[in-house]
């Protein structure tokens, strides 16, 4: 795995052109990425997390309204059992829903800056995730460092098709740290951090690409490997 920082570079294979000149602007480039892809590399597939289940599920919004709404619950019982008049505990519930409220808007805002500063991709040599909401950099992982692709469904999105992650575990002990990949990594894999595409709609069809480009590349390196022997 390779990690660029500062300039958002998702390779330094090739030779660059001068910035302008037509062949520099006719390369494809990925979204939140500065450099453009190598000559002879092909971007399969782009995307980015669903908002809402990014949210919900990956920030744990719906913990947390859980959370709250047993507070609520529970606020409630032991103010009616202990006498308080209506009045006070209307307005103490008042302040425990501003509260929440506050709590909650400030998840989702994150969740919409995470979402705003990702970019999952898919060459034909790599997958690549942009990642970073204030320092943003971006992750290089060559398809041949890729052991499996497992794909977890956690819910549907707004169109009706399945969201989840698509979980990318590499061949090897080469890792990057948990906290630097959050939450763009497997869940509860924190001895063992895992790179995954999190909240992808129709994540299967995404799963299927990363997998099947995975074992084209892994051919094509044995067959070099055969060539040079």
């Amino acid at each position: 795995m390779r990690i660029r920082r500062a300039s958002n570079r998702c390779s330094d294979m090739g030779t660059p052109s001068a910035p302008g000149t037509p062949s520099e602007m006719a390369r494809v480039r990925i979204e939140g990425v500065e450099e453009a892809l190598p000559l002879g590399e092909s971007l399969l597939w782009e995307g980015r997390p669903d908002l809402k289940t990014l949210a919900f599920r990956v920030l744990y919004l719906r913990v947390l309204l859980g959370y709250w709404a047993l507070v609520a619950v529970g606020f409630l019982l032991a103010g009616a059992l202990g006498g308080r008049t209506t009045g006070n505990l209307a307005a103490d519930l008042v302040w425990l829903l501003v509260v929440a409220a506050v709590g909650s808007a400030i998840i989702f805002g994150f969740a919409a800056a995470v979402r705003g500063s990702t970019t999952y991709a898919l060459t034909d040599r790599r997958v690549v995730i942009r990642l970073g909401v204030a320092f943003p950099s971006v992750l290089n992982l060559p398809l041949h460092r890729i052991g499996s692709v497992d794909v977890r469904r956690t819910g549907r999105d707004a169109e009706g098709r399945d969201v989840g992650d698509v979980v990318l575990t590499p061949v090897g002990d080469d890792r990057v740290g948990w906290l630097y990949l959050w939450p763009h990594v497997k869940p509860w894999a924190w001895r063992d951090p895992i790179p995954a595409f999190r909240a992808v709609p129709d994540v299967a069809s995404a799963g299927e690409a990363v997998a099947r480009q995975v074992r084209r590349r892994l051919e094509e390196v044995a067959r070099d490997e055969e060539v040079a022997s």
